[in-house]
């Protein structure tokens, strides 16, 4: 039996060109199952309850508590934030748009599960949102925006659909990275083709100057043998460092022939699909001149709650009043930093083209 470096044998697989899209299909439940509020209820002993929740206030504080507003969200995954925040006004109506037809699914189990009923959810791409002209009175957006391949055209939907005044505004990532090169392989279990239950192998390289993010994912079928290799895998995996939640692989890592290399045999026996996609990952001076370029006002960038959110869990006794007032307070406090956007669409169009 012949072993290879893991790395090594997936970029030696020739995987075809696909979009992130093709990704996130796969995977069916995000985050593993565990999203606050979607899975399982808010617990104000647990600290990420804090950070999520304190990033949905966020996004609330740009909706009306009083008119009735329909709020879009680009991207909404299992139904986070859209149905935390249409349970929070049930003044607006949330229409989630993501492409994957079986996550659209999800969300919309998930808002039954939940009793929600002022939120839908459809499946289209960001570039082509199935919605009439100057419709929309708030576009929001988690992580997702910047994963649009076109993200200018994005961001001329998203301007063609909102109203005058109104309003877009999304979390996106902080590309700080500690090296020009940080690459990351992590193992999941999902689902193919919307039946079929597999393994997913995945090596991300992400780079900054210029920024960009390339994943290459190895779809494998899930048997007795590869399931054995890809939990002798997660152990080795589990003594690297973590960064972006997943195992942080140094440039060259010691002993990497012995620690993470695969029977290949095995594994190419059982490949379903091999793919690769790049996005461009964004600086907070692009993401401004991109919604400047749109048309777009009154940009301003602001930082995560996530600091805050941390602070106030650590000084509070862990009560639910506690929880959803100071959540709403940390959520409204928008200081500067990175990784908040939001911007405005004018009454008078003037775009700079």
């Amino acid at each position: 039996m012949r072993y290879v470096i893991l790395r090594s044998w997936l970029e030696s697989q020739h995987p075809r060109t696909a979009i992130s899209s093709d990704f996130y299909k796969l995977i069916p439940k995000w985050r593993s199952g565990n999203t606050p509020f979607i899975d399982s209820p808010y617990d104000p002993g647990r600290e990420e309850h804090w950070i999520e929740h304190s990033r949905v206030e966020t996004f609330a504080k740009a909706i009306s508590s009083e008119r009735s507003e329909l709020v879009v969200d680009l991207g909404s995954g299992d139904g986070w934030p859209s149905l935390v925040l249409a349970s929070l006004k049930s003044n607006i109506r949330v229409l989630g748009i993501e492409s994957s037809a079986q996550r659209v699914q999800r969300c919309i189990e998930n808002g039954t599960r939940l009793h929600i009923t002022n939120a839908d959810f459809v499946s289209a791409q960001m570039d082509k949102i199935p919605l009439s002209d100057c419709t929309a009175d708030t576009v929001i957006s988690s992580f997702a925006v910047e994963e649009s391949a076109t993200l200018p055209d994005t961001l001329d939907e998203i301007f063609r659909i909102l109203k005058p005044h109104g309003k877009i505004s999304f979390l996106h990532q902080i590309w700080d990275l500690p090296d020009q090169t940080v690459k990351t392989f992590s193992v999941l279990e999902g689902i193919r083709q919307g039946i079929e239950h597999c393994l997913i192998l995945v090596e991300t390289v992400r780079q900054k100057n210029p920024n960009r993010e390339t994943k290459i994912v190895a779809v494998v079928s899930d048997t007795e043998h590869t399931r054995a290799i890809c939990e002798k895998l997660l152990l080795t995996l589990a003594g690297y460092p973590s960064i972006f939640g997943e195992a942080w692989i140094p440039a060259n890592p010691p002993s990497l022939e012995t620690s993470i290399d695969l029977e290949v045999e095995i594994l190419e026996a059982h490949i379903l699909d091999c793919f690769q996609y790049s996005l461009v990952r964004y600086a907070d001076e692009e993401l401004v001149y991109l919604l400047d370029k749109a048309g777009f006002t009154n940009i301003q960038a602001s930082a995560l709650p996530d600091d805050q959110a941390r602070a106030a869990f650590r000084r509070t006794d862990g009560t639910e009043k506690d929880f959803y007032r100071d959540c709403k307070l940390i959520g409204e406090m928008q200081l500067s930093g990175k990784g908040f956007m939001t911007a405005k669409k004018p009454e008078i169009l003037q775009r700079s083209r």
